[in-house]
C-alpha cells in the first residue's frame, strides 16, 4: 500500500461521522499518480520453470536493479 485511503473509504468516514473537520471537495475521480502508475499492466509470472536448476548454492543470482 502506499500509505492513503481510497477516495470512496474517506467519504464513508466522513458521511459517517467517524471524523470530525474534514471537508471532501467534490472531485469525481481523484488521480494519484502513484496509483496509476501500480495499476499499469505487467507480464504474468511464468507458472513453470524456464532453464536449468542449480546444484549448487550460489549457482544462481537474483536481484532488483532501479
Amino acid at each position: 500500500q502506499m500509505g492513503h485511503i481510497s477516495p470512496s473509504a474517506a467519504k464513508r468516514m466522513v458521511n459517517g461521522k467517524f471524523v470530525e473537520g474534514v471537508l471532501l471537495d467534490r472531485v469525481e475521480k481523484p488521480q494519484c499518480q502513484m496509483c496509476i502508475f501500480t495499476k499499469l499492466a505487467r507480464k504474468p509470472v511464468p507458472k513453470q520453470r524456464q532453464g536449468e536448476v542449480s546444484t549448487k548454492v550460489g549457482e544462481q543470482i537474483h536481484s532488483d536493479v532501479w
